[in-house]
């Protein structure tokens, strides 16, 4: 048998997974919310000891409802991503901090940071519409003013 043993996929999960910055409790969540857990992590620089772990069954618990809640708030990924950035930004700005020691705790940012993404998605779409009603138009501008000109001269 020679040294150079080939890799299975087993093995390339295993040094992937290493290689990922998440702290290994991280697998224990559920994937559902680990993508929301992560960007957690990551943006708000959660102490890897602040996050519970399986042992710690009441807050593991607790973590994973909470996490399920602010996927409700954005429920894609993306969105997610944007929001957190968002919610980071006026965290940052506050004049009395608070101490993120559950998901809970940005609940009140991310949904403000939600309404702000939607605002500007609806504000998009209004201007696609005002775009393509301008390109529908029938009738110009001085079409219509010769016309209201005309009906004032008949009165």
């Amino acid at each position: 048998m020679s040294q150079n043993k080939k890799g299975d996929v087993l093995d390339a999960m295993l040094y992937f997974g290493k290689m990922s910055n998440d702290p290994e409790h991280f697998t224990h969540y559920p994937e559902r919310v680990v993508g929301t857990l992560r960007l957690l992590y990551k943006t708000f620089n959660i102490p890897e000891g602040g996050i519970p772990n399986r042992k710690q069954k009441s807050n593991f618990e607790e973590w994973i409802l909470q996490l399920d809640d602010l996927n409700t708030l954005a429920p894609s990924q993306e969105k997610m991503e944007k929001a957190m950035k968002i919610a980071k930004s006026h965290y940052d700005n506050l004049n009395k901090k608070f101490m993120i020691i559950r998901p809970a705790s940005i609940r009140g940012l991310l949904l403000n940071a939600v309404r702000i993404i939607n605002d500007e998605e609806q504000n998009k779409k209004e201007d696609t519409k005002i775009e393509k009603i301008d390109e529908d138009k029938l009738v110009t501008s001085s079409e219509v003013k010769k016309e209201l000109k005309s009906l004032m001269e008949d009165v």
